[in-house]
């Protein structure tokens, strides 16, 4: 197809460069995720709703093609690690300068923890297990310097033919050397946010441009 949809509207057998939409995955606040089939092979791609333009008419379009940039980073910083999927392209669609900046990834067929333990009811030792596998690959991301600063349950996901855990959606993440905008109460679910926060937001700092660095006591909180 030669038409431009916006990532709304895009439906199965749409074409996202040599990428064809199956089915559309998930939604969240700045991004779209959807199963897509290349030359017989399937992956996951995730798409931002606004895209970047040379004359910056978009509001947020400039901060999603970074987090898009800073998720692809992390994942490749990491690479290869068995909890974390790998990247096969970054791209923005239709058009490089002007276009809906995407990143595409290994597909991962299964539920978050939640949907996981309500449907298999695992035994104390499976999640201790599973658990594991989480803190050692924040670990990971740690000692690259990395920190998720997203950690909860809706981003772990459980691949249904192995229970193997995979840690997703690294839309939110800090990197060396660059600045992720966290002013006032940073992204993330309220009641993972580690106290550290609390004292951040009583002082006021952020009012002076001053962003909240969270870390690795952040992560390991979530």
């Amino acid at each position: 197809m030669t038409e431009v949809l916006h990532p709304d509207h895009l439906q199965p057998g749409d074409m996202v460069g040599p990428w064809r939409v199956v089915e559309r995955l998930g939604v969240g606040g700045s991004a779209r995720v959807f199963k897509v089939e290349r030359v017989g092979l399937f992956y996951s791609l995730k798409i931002a709703l606004r895209p970047v333009s040379p004359e910056e008419e978009e509001p947020g379009a400039e901060e999603a093609a970074m987090r898009m940039a800073r998720e692809a980073a992390a994942l490749l910083t990491c690479s290869p690690h068995a909890n974390l999927v790998r990247v096969h392209a970054v791209d923005c669609w239709p058009h490089p300068g002007n276009g809906y900046p995407f990143i595409v990834t290994d597909l991962v067929e299964g539920d978050d923890w939640h949907v996981w333990r309500w449907r298999t009811n695992p035994h104390a030792a499976k999640l201790v297990d599973v658990y594991s596998e989480v803190v050692r690959t924040v670990g990971t991301l740690h000692e690259h310097g990395a920190y998720h600063r997203d950690v909860k349950a809706e981003n772990l996901l459980i691949r249904r033919e192995d229970e193997h855990v995979f840690l997703i959606d690294f839309g939110n993440v800090r990197m060396p050397g660059t600045f992720a905008r966290t002013l006032g109460l940073p992204p993330g679910v309220f009641h993972l946010l580690p106290p550290e926060l609390l004292e951040y937001t009583r002082s006021g700092v952020w009012k002076q441009g001053i962003p909240f660095e969270g870390g690795v006591p952040a992560d390991l909180y979530a």
